[in-house]
């Protein structure tokens, strides 16, 4: 059977290239409508300095247009890749430093924007090579921001470093979701009991589903919120509890 690697490349990869085809295609909407606003401008003679009268010339509508859908095609690029790899954290912000402004031929107010789709798969495929790494960091960022906030700073400019113990209470891991009770921060939660999962039952953390074995959640109004072990052996409950918590105490520094 072909690795998950291999797997990627083809598929998705495929999908890309796809994407950049049809991408490229619209862009020629940037020579189409510079085309028609010459031929307007010839054919009725309207000089550089009325060309706000030319109806072909959309200059600042065309490149809002552009910059939608280069937006979107980077989101759906996202789409194909958080499907194989929930975990891993990859959003607009990693995939626009490979798009950059072109200088278009015909003159140099006019620009378009390219995305070096090549360059995202290299990006990608490098990310996919790595999942369990990255995926385990990121899952291990978030879950550390439910660490109590006394607990991760001394004050406002200066971080302490917490000890496993201070976060447990018996079989309870005992964090703070920085919502009400009404409102918790339930995407955080659910990369918290990913990466239990992960700890815990050692899957791969760049595909883990949340941790629903056994556990139960409790809420309170101060944003406070434990998470309780309860398999049927209490010695197991806390050595689970004491485990997560030694992992986020020796993972807390930890950057992306």
């Amino acid at each position: 059977m072909p690795s998950t690697h291999l797997l990627f490349k083809k598929m998705n990869t495929d999908k890309i290239l796809k994407l950049k085809e049809i991408y490229e295609e619209f862009l020629k909407i940037i020579e189409i409508t510079k085309s028609c606003e010459d031929k307007f401008k010839q054919e009725f003679n309207i000089s550089d300095k009325d060309k706000y009268k030319n109806p072909f010339w959309l200059r600042y509508d065309l490149e809002k247009v552009i910059n939608d859908v280069k937006m979107s095609v980077i989101s759906k690029i996202i789409t194909i890749f958080n499907k194989e790899y929930p975990n891993i954290d990859l959003d607009n912000k990693h995939l626009e430093k490979f798009i950059e402004v072109r200088i278009n031929k015909y003159e140099h107010e006019e620009k378009g924007e390219i995305i070096y789709f090549e360059k995202i798969i290299k990006y990608l495929e490098e990310l996919e090579s790595h999942k369990e790494s990255f995926a385990l960091q990121y899952l291990t960022k978030l879950a550390l921001q439910l660490i109590p906030y006394n607990l991760r700073k001394k004050n406002y400019n200066t971080p302490r470093k917490f000890k496993a113990e201070e976060i447990i209470k018996g079989d309870k891991l005992i964090l703070y979701c920085g919502y009400s009770y009404e409102h918790p921060n339930k995407e955080y939660i659910s990369y918290i009991l990913k990466l239990i999962n992960t700890i815990l039952s050692e899957v791969n953390p760049a595909t883990a589903e949340e941790y629903n074995e056994d556990i139960y959640i409790k809420y309170y109004q101060n944003g406070r919120f434990d998470i309780q072990f309860q398999k049927l052996d209490n010695k197991i409950n806390k050595e689970n509890a004491l485990k997560v918590a030694k992992f986020l105490e020796e993972n807390q520094e930890v950057k992306i």
